[in-house]
């Protein structure tokens, strides 16, 4: 995941959308939970979900070609992550990986979500600067 990520942020690939949950599975996962919902709410929710990640990594990529970071000049401390596990009824972790360029030090921080052996993207990405 952390791959396709910073390829994303620091390339001029456009995001394709790669990494999210399939609608079908989607539904799947929020009938575990709810069950009462009609399908045309489910369906708008997993719009909004898309949206949201689409979003924040069009502003991650905004930020960090404000910052001027490029793939192959930063420096990856994958060793110094920090990742917290949230106690909800799916499984989902926010990792924030640290990053230097050029003397400065910087934070991307993402949501993922494990479903079904798989890790998915959820939330948004946003990169600071520390």
């Amino acid at each position: 995941m952390w791959d396709s990520i910073s390829n994303w942020l620091f390339t001029k690939e456009v995001y394709n959308y790669q990494g999210l949950l399939s609608e079908s599975e989607f539904v799947a996962m929020s009938r575990l939970s709810d069950t009462v919902s009609p399908d045309i709410v489910v369906h708008g929710q997993y719009v909004q979900y898309r949206w949201r990640v689409f979003k924040g990594m069009e502003r991650a990529k905004k930020k960090s070609k404000k910052y001027k970071l490029k793939e192959d000049k930063i420096e990856t401390n994958w060793s110094k992550r920090i990742s917290y596990d949230n106690n909800g009824v799916y499984r989902i972790k926010r990792v924030e990986v640290p990053i230097s360029y050029k003397k400065k030090n910087y934070t991307i921080r993402f949501e993922a979500l494990f479903w079904k052996g798989q890790w998915y993207h959820v939330g948004a990405v946003t990169v600071m600067l520390d």
